[in-house]
């Protein structure tokens, strides 16, 4: 799995919570076992978490594009569900990136290659 790409125009503060965030779903998601080797590389779904707390709970978030595989797509739900509910959080963003997040949001790419 790659977490391909996050798309998030930050200070410099921001870049490291973009890095904090990665290794926090990474640990997280897994691509299903049941997909063919040769289809995970097209692969992709973009998330944006448009809602945040302080404490890094995602309060909203939407799968803006999906990569036509059902298996892959629910995975990535799945995961981001687990995040929205609370079982699992992000990283604690500083008050400058938070701010930014629930202004405009911060989108992630997920993709297995």
């Amino acid at each position: 799995l790659e977490f391909r790409r996050v798309l998030f125009r930050s200070n410099q503060s921001g870049s490291a919570y973009v890095g904090e965030v990665r290794k926090s779903i990474l640990g997280q998601f897994q691509a299903p076992a049941h997909i063919p080797a040769w289809e995970l590389p097209g692969l992709v779904v973009r998330v944006k978490i448009s809602r945040m707390t302080a404490a890094g709970g995602v309060l909203s978030f939407e799968m803006t594009k999906k990569s036509g595989n059902p298996l892959f797509d629910d995975a990535v739900a799945a995961t981001m569900a687990g995040y929205k509910s609370g079982v699992r959080t992000l990283p604690e963003p500083p008050a400058d990136v938070l701010e930014r997040i629930n202004s405009t949001g911060l989108t992630i790419d997920f993709s297995a290659r």
